[in-house]
Protein backbone atom coordinates (compact mmCIF):
# COMPACT_ATOMS: atom_id res chain seq x y z
CA UNK A 1 0.00 0.00 0.00
CA UNK A 2 1.39 3.37 -0.61
CA UNK A 3 1.49 6.13 2.63
CA UNK A 4 0.10 9.57 1.98
CA UNK A 5 -0.04 12.87 4.21
CA UNK A 6 -3.19 13.48 2.57
CA UNK A 7 -6.33 11.63 4.02
CA UNK A 8 -6.10 8.54 3.05
CA UNK A 9 -7.77 6.60 -0.11
CA UNK A 10 -5.69 3.53 0.42
CA UNK A 11 -5.37 3.01 4.36
CA UNK A 12 -7.13 2.86 7.38
CA UNK A 13 -4.49 4.14 9.48
CA UNK A 14 -0.99 5.73 8.46
CA UNK A 15 1.66 3.80 7.90
CA UNK A 16 5.16 3.92 6.89
CA UNK A 17 5.75 2.09 3.72
CA UNK A 18 9.70 1.02 2.47
CA UNK A 19 10.97 -0.08 -0.75
CA UNK A 20 14.80 -1.49 0.02
CA UNK A 21 16.65 -0.63 -3.18
CA UNK A 22 20.17 -2.48 -2.72
CA UNK A 23 22.42 -0.36 -4.36
CA UNK A 24 19.71 1.56 -6.15
CA UNK A 25 20.87 0.71 -9.54
CA UNK A 26 18.38 0.81 -11.99
CA UNK A 27 15.42 1.82 -10.12
CA UNK A 28 17.62 5.18 -8.90
CA UNK A 29 19.86 6.13 -6.51
CA UNK A 30 21.40 9.19 -5.37
CA UNK A 31 20.02 11.88 -7.78
CA UNK A 32 16.49 9.69 -8.19
CA UNK A 33 13.96 12.42 -8.20
CA UNK A 34 10.60 13.15 -6.72
CA UNK A 35 8.64 15.99 -5.06
CA UNK A 36 8.69 15.14 -1.74
CA UNK A 37 7.08 18.23 0.27
CA UNK A 38 8.06 17.65 3.82
CA UNK A 39 7.01 20.76 5.51
CA UNK A 40 5.50 22.56 2.72
CA UNK A 41 2.19 23.14 1.24
CA UNK A 42 1.24 20.74 -0.89
CA UNK A 43 0.89 22.04 -4.76
CA UNK A 44 -2.72 21.83 -6.36
CA UNK A 45 -3.46 19.10 -8.55
CA UNK A 46 -3.17 19.99 -12.26
CA UNK A 47 0.40 21.23 -11.32
CA UNK A 48 3.55 20.62 -13.26
CA UNK A 49 6.19 20.39 -10.37
CA UNK A 50 9.71 20.04 -10.11
CA UNK A 51 11.12 17.09 -9.53
CA UNK A 52 13.61 17.61 -6.30
CA UNK A 53 16.51 15.35 -5.39
CA UNK A 54 15.78 11.91 -3.37
CA UNK A 55 18.44 10.73 -1.90
CA UNK A 56 17.20 8.04 0.23
CA UNK A 57 14.28 5.67 -1.82
CA UNK A 58 12.86 3.83 1.03
CA UNK A 59 9.72 5.17 2.05
CA UNK A 60 7.44 4.52 -1.60
CA UNK A 61 6.25 1.34 -1.55
CA UNK A 62 5.84 -1.15 0.94
CA UNK A 63 6.48 -5.05 0.95
CA UNK A 64 3.30 -6.67 0.03
CA UNK A 65 1.95 -3.91 -2.02
CA UNK A 66 -0.27 -4.30 -4.85
CA UNK A 67 0.22 -2.92 -8.14
CA UNK A 68 -2.13 -3.34 -11.54
CA UNK A 69 -0.57 -1.96 -14.64
CA UNK A 70 -2.18 -1.09 -18.00
CA UNK A 71 -0.33 -0.96 -20.99
CA UNK A 72 -0.20 -1.07 -24.73
CA UNK A 73 3.13 -2.94 -25.90
CA UNK A 74 5.49 -0.75 -27.71
CA UNK A 75 9.31 0.17 -26.83
CA UNK A 76 8.86 2.89 -24.53
CA UNK A 77 5.84 1.12 -22.64
CA UNK A 78 7.97 -2.28 -22.67
CA UNK A 79 11.26 -0.26 -21.20
CA UNK A 80 9.34 1.41 -18.38
CA UNK A 81 7.52 -1.94 -17.55
CA UNK A 82 10.97 -3.20 -17.16
CA UNK A 83 11.46 -0.28 -14.73
CA UNK A 84 8.71 -0.47 -12.80
CA UNK A 85 9.07 -4.04 -12.19
CA UNK A 86 12.77 -3.98 -10.59
CA UNK A 87 11.34 -1.14 -8.24
CA UNK A 88 8.61 -3.61 -7.61
CA UNK A 89 10.18 -6.59 -7.60
CA UNK A 90 12.90 -4.74 -4.92
CA UNK A 91 10.31 -3.28 -2.92
CA UNK A 92 8.54 -7.27 -2.46
CA UNK A 93 5.16 -5.83 -3.44
CA UNK A 94 3.53 -7.04 -6.77
CA UNK A 95 2.54 -6.56 -10.02
CA UNK A 96 -0.07 -7.80 -12.10
CA UNK A 97 -0.36 -7.19 -16.31
CA UNK A 98 -2.85 -5.68 -17.91
CA UNK A 99 -2.05 -6.42 -21.66
CA UNK A 100 -4.38 -4.62 -24.54
CA UNK A 101 -3.21 -5.42 -27.44
CA UNK A 102 -3.78 -1.80 -29.41
CA UNK A 103 -5.02 1.50 -27.97
CA UNK A 104 -8.70 0.92 -28.50
CA UNK A 105 -8.63 -2.64 -26.26
CA UNK A 106 -7.22 -0.09 -23.70
CA UNK A 107 -10.78 0.72 -21.66
CA UNK A 108 -11.09 -3.07 -21.50
CA UNK A 109 -7.98 -3.45 -19.76
CA UNK A 110 -8.56 -0.41 -17.78
CA UNK A 111 -11.48 -2.12 -16.48
CA UNK A 112 -10.08 -5.21 -15.32
CA UNK A 113 -7.31 -4.08 -13.74
CA UNK A 114 -9.88 -1.61 -11.85
CA UNK A 115 -11.97 -5.35 -10.93
CA UNK A 116 -8.55 -5.82 -9.06
CA UNK A 117 -8.88 -3.40 -6.37
CA UNK A 118 -4.81 -2.98 -6.31
CA UNK A 119 -3.07 -0.30 -4.02
CA UNK A 120 -2.12 1.41 -7.37
CA UNK A 121 -3.36 1.76 -10.61
CA UNK A 122 -0.54 2.12 -13.29
CA UNK A 123 -0.74 3.34 -17.02
CA UNK A 124 2.36 3.06 -19.24
CA UNK A 125 2.78 5.65 -22.35
CA UNK A 126 0.62 7.63 -24.26
CA UNK A 127 -1.45 5.12 -25.56
CA UNK A 128 -3.42 4.62 -22.20
CA UNK A 129 -4.33 8.36 -21.58
CA UNK A 130 -7.15 9.21 -23.56
CA UNK A 131 -8.88 5.92 -21.52
CA UNK A 132 -7.57 7.32 -18.59
CA UNK A 133 -8.12 10.81 -18.60
CA UNK A 134 -12.07 9.68 -18.99
CA UNK A 135 -12.16 7.13 -16.38
CA UNK A 136 -10.29 8.38 -13.46
CA UNK A 137 -12.21 11.21 -12.25
CA UNK A 138 -14.92 8.22 -11.91
CA UNK A 139 -12.60 6.19 -9.35
CA UNK A 140 -11.49 9.09 -6.79
CA UNK A 141 -11.17 6.46 -4.15
CA UNK A 142 -8.32 4.97 -6.13
CA UNK A 143 -4.75 6.01 -6.71
CA UNK A 144 -3.47 6.45 -10.21
CA UNK A 145 0.01 6.75 -11.84
CA UNK A 146 0.77 7.45 -15.42
CA UNK A 147 4.59 6.92 -16.68
CA UNK A 148 5.52 8.69 -19.89
CA UNK A 149 2.51 10.71 -20.31
CA UNK A 150 0.11 13.28 -18.46
CA UNK A 151 -3.53 13.96 -18.23
CA UNK A 152 -5.08 17.06 -19.86
CA UNK A 153 -7.37 17.80 -16.43
CA UNK A 154 -5.65 15.17 -14.03
CA UNK A 155 -8.31 14.74 -10.50
CA UNK A 156 -6.48 14.50 -7.20
CA UNK A 157 -5.95 10.72 -7.72
CA UNK A 158 -3.73 10.60 -10.72
CA UNK A 159 -0.27 11.57 -10.33
CA UNK A 160 2.53 11.37 -13.70
CA UNK A 161 5.79 11.54 -14.52
CA UNK A 162 7.12 13.17 -17.92
CA UNK A 163 10.40 14.26 -19.42
CA UNK A 164 11.06 16.08 -22.59
CA UNK A 165 9.86 14.13 -26.08
CA UNK A 166 7.23 12.07 -23.22
CA UNK A 167 4.87 14.83 -22.76
CA UNK A 168 1.59 13.80 -24.36
CA UNK A 169 -1.86 14.48 -23.14
CA UNK A 170 -3.39 11.87 -25.61
CA UNK A 171 -6.00 13.03 -28.28
CA UNK A 172 -7.63 15.98 -26.17
CA UNK A 173 -4.97 18.62 -25.63
CA UNK A 174 -1.65 19.28 -27.15
CA UNK A 175 1.59 17.91 -25.66
CA UNK A 176 4.11 20.55 -24.35
CA UNK A 177 6.22 20.19 -26.85
CA UNK A 178 7.92 17.41 -29.45
CA UNK A 179 7.26 14.34 -29.01
CA UNK A 180 10.10 11.73 -29.39
CA UNK A 181 9.34 7.77 -29.65
CA UNK A 182 12.37 6.70 -28.72
CA UNK A 183 11.73 4.22 -25.56
CA UNK A 184 14.03 5.64 -22.18
CA UNK A 185 16.89 4.73 -20.85
CA UNK A 186 17.12 1.88 -18.18
CA UNK A 187 18.27 4.94 -15.93
CA UNK A 188 15.26 6.80 -16.97
CA UNK A 189 12.45 4.16 -16.47
CA UNK A 190 13.92 3.23 -13.19
CA UNK A 191 13.93 6.56 -11.86
CA UNK A 192 10.57 7.63 -13.22
CA UNK A 193 8.98 5.07 -11.54
CA UNK A 194 10.41 6.10 -8.21
CA UNK A 195 9.57 9.38 -8.62
CA UNK A 196 5.88 8.31 -9.08
CA UNK A 197 6.06 6.20 -6.39
CA UNK A 198 7.48 8.94 -3.99
CA UNK A 199 5.36 11.57 -5.07
CA UNK A 200 2.34 9.43 -4.42
CA UNK A 201 4.10 8.26 -0.92
CA UNK A 202 4.52 11.89 0.31
CA UNK A 203 1.14 12.79 -0.65
CA UNK A 204 1.84 14.97 -3.98
CA UNK A 205 -0.99 13.55 -6.17
CA UNK A 206 -3.07 15.31 -9.19
CA UNK A 207 0.44 16.33 -10.43
CA UNK A 208 2.92 15.99 -13.18
CA UNK A 209 6.34 15.52 -11.89
CA UNK A 210 9.17 16.24 -14.58
CA UNK A 211 12.59 14.08 -14.50
CA UNK A 212 15.50 14.83 -16.28
CA UNK A 213 15.44 12.98 -19.76
CA UNK A 214 19.28 12.98 -19.83
CA UNK A 215 19.36 10.37 -17.12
Amino acid sequence: MLNSRRPPLLLATTVVLAISIAGCSAAGGAGTTSPAASGETLPEPGRTVAATSVDDVTSVLASGATLSVVWVPSEPATALLAGLEEVVAQAGASIELFEAASEADVESAFASALDTQPDLLVGLGADVVDVFSFETPKQLSQQFLVLGAQLAEPTANVTAVVWDGATSRGSGASADGPLDGAPPSDRLAGDAAVAGLASISDGVTGVVVEVSASR
